[in-house]
């Protein structure tokens, strides 16, 4: 089945970057000060969207704006396109 996000949503994959475990122990509901920003690979996205991105096109967004959705088994990332804070655009385009 293939999943094809609707309302303003951006289907997105993850980056798949292994995190070290840390040195000392904290809190596993611990979270850094500050905001993180995360780059992120769209997937799938309606063609006539405004800010012209296509399947495999990259945004960057505060990683608190990805919504991470479990159906049947399938986890799915998840922006909503007014969370866009950029695009990385190809220079050569």
């Amino acid at each position: 089945m293939n999943f094809r996000p609707v309302n303003g949503y951006i289907l997105v994959e993850r980056d798949q970057k292994e995190s070290e475990a840390p040195l000392i122990l904290i809190p596993a509901e611990y979270s850094p000060r500050g905001e993180n920003f995360v780059k992120l690979k769209v997937i799938s996205i309606r063609a006539d969207n405004p800010l012209s991105l296509y399947s495999g096109s990259y945004i960057l967004t505060r990683e608190s704006m990805v919504e991470e959705i479990n159906v049947d088994g399938e986890i799915y990332h998840l922006v909503l396109k007014n969370h866009v804070l950029g695009v990385y655009v190809n220079e050569q385009d």
